[in-house]
Parts: structure tokens; C-alpha cells; sequence
């Protein structure tokens, strides 16, 4: 978190710099390092004014070292979003269908289009659903289909690092995505020497729980949980663990999930079958 200030702070400064030679601007990012227990092997920053006969570099550190910029790219990918869209711009998931209602049954498809919402979460979707069904739908005999055309199918960068792919913050990308494309796995304890109990939200059937995972005395706990591969199975297998601890009340594991295009499906009709809305 230091570093990530120290970067923060002195990106920001790079205005105030522009009235300076380069040797000041490099004499003042060496103090601003020194400050904050930075070493200077660690900082790679390049910055410059103008183009052409006008470039003028007002610092060069490392500038030619390759490195994981990590959060810093939040800045960058910022001011690229707001050169396209406007604040307040709203990205819109709809719905929308390609039958006739009678008497209550919808003879046709349910669409999910996802139009890049990035935020589209269980809240969302129950308005969703809700303002569907005050079309007063009580039956769809179709399928449900859901459009992410919007986006290319490239799901993760090819810099991930695939050790770490299954975690909740490296989830894929999507045009239609639901609930940042994770899963939260509750795991609670339940007599000792017995199996411990394991929850998935939201629940629905793109997600299968597979646990082994014991009850033990005490407050330790050694939980592990994995994805797992079944050509069978067209969702995610997740493979939960190890042991939790009896004085533990609650342990929460997140995990993201592979498919959020079918993801997202599979919890659209999840959340219609709870407002009664069966889909044949």
C-alpha cells in the first residue's frame, strides 16, 4: 500500500513538475521515494511533454524496465473511459423476446443482452426480473439466450497469471457479466468429526459444490478450495476442502467463475423460479 501512494502521489504531482528542468523533477521523485522507503530499483516511471522537436522527457526511471503496473492502471484506464463516455453514462442490460403471451405463457425465447455493465449485480436483476414480470408472465416455453456479442469472446489478458486465474478479483471479462463474475462459498462448522456445512451464493445450477471438508476442534482453520474440469458438466465444479475450526461461525471463500455469459443465464432463470416464473 506505500508503494501504491508513493506512485499515486507522484503521478499526480507530474502537473506541478512541468515548470521544472528534468534534473529537478528526477531530484524530486528520488525524495519522495527516500520518504516513503522506496527503492529506486523498484520504481519504473516515464513521463514527457509535447512531441516531436517539442518532446521535452521530464523524468526517464527505469523507464525501459519491464514491470507489473498493478492499480496504477486504473488511472490510465479512467481517463480512457471518460474520453468515450460522459459521466453519468449508463450501460444498459435488457430484455427482450421473440414470442407472443397468452394467457399468462410466453411462446417463444427470454434475450439477455448485456451491454457491458460491469456493476450488473443480484439487485440489478431483481428489478430485472420484476419489471418483467409485470408484463404478467407467469410461463416461458422457449429457451433463455443470452447475447455478449457486445464484447469479443477474449475472456482474460493474456498476461494472467494462470496460478491465480480462479480468484474473485482476476474474474473474466464479459459483456454480459453477473455479480462482478464470482461466487461466494460459505463454509460453517457443524459437529466435530463431521462434515462441515458449505453454501454457494447465488445459488443455481451452473455452480456444483463438491465438499469434503471437515469439522475440527478448536479455532484453526485449513480450508481449501479449488475448480475442477467435467467434460459432463457445462458449468463450474468447485471442490471445497480441509478443515474449519468448531469456534469458527463463518469462513467465506470467493472464487470466480469461467462462463459469465452462461452464468448469467443460469441465474436469470434462478431468479425467476423464485418469483414463480417456470421456464420449459
Amino acid at each position: 500500500m506505500r508503494i501504491f501512494l508513493a506512485l499515486t502521489t507522484l503521478i499526480w504531482s507530474f502537473s506541478s513538475f512541468a515548470a521544472l528542468d528534468a534534473k529537478s523533477v528526477q531530484e524530486e521523485v528520488e525524495s519522495m521515494a527516500k520518504k516513503h522507503g522506496v527503492q529506486l530499483k523498484d520504481l519504473g516511471m516515464y513521463a514527457s511533454m509535447g512531441e516531436g522537436d517539442g518532446l521535452k522527457v521530464l523524468i526517464d526511471l527505469n523507464g525501459k524496465t519491464a514491470m507489473t503496473p498493478a492499480s496504477i492502471t486504473k488511472l490510465a484506464t479512467a481517463s480512457a473511459v471518460l474520453e468515450h463516455f460522459p459521466p453519468g453514462h449508463k450501460f444498459k442490460t435488457q430484455l427482450w423476446t421473440n414470442g407472443e403471451v397468452n394467457k399468462g405463457v410466453l411462446k417463444g425465447d427470454l434475450y439477455l443482452k448485456g451491454g457491458g455493465d460491469p456493476s450488473f449485480v443480484s439487485e440489478n436483476m431483481w428489478f430485472l426480473v420484476n419489471a418483467f414480470l409485470r408484463a404478467d408472465i407467469k410461463k416461458i416455453e422457449g429457451n433463455i439466450v443470452v447475447d455478449d456479442t457486445l464484447f469479443d469472446k477474449m475472456r482474460y489478458d493474456v498476461s494472467r497469471q494462470k496460478e491465480r486465474v480462479d480468484r474473485a478479483y482476476d474474474a473474466p471479462v464479459g459483456a454480459m457479466s453477473f455479480n462482478w463474475n464470482s461466487i461466494n462459498i460459505f463454509v460453517r462448522p457443524s459437529k466435530v468429526g463431521e462434515e462441515a456445512k458449505v453454501y454457494a451464493d447465488p445459488e443455481n445450477d451452473y455452480i456444483r459444490l463438491v465438499s469434503k471438508a471437515k469439522t475440527i476442534s478448536g479455532s484453526d482453520n485449513k480450508l481449501l478450495a479449488d475448480r475442477k474440469e467435467d467434460p459432463k458438466f457445462p458449468g463450474d465444479l468447485l471442490h471445497v476442502g480441509g478443515s474449519i475450526g468448531k469456534n469458527n461461525k463463518e469462513i467465506t471463500i470467493f472464487k470466480n467463475i469461467t462462463q459469465p455469459d452462461l452464468w448469467s443465464g443460469y441465474n436469470l432463470k434462478a431468479f425467476l423460479a423464485q418469483r414463480g416464473v417456470n421456464v420449459t
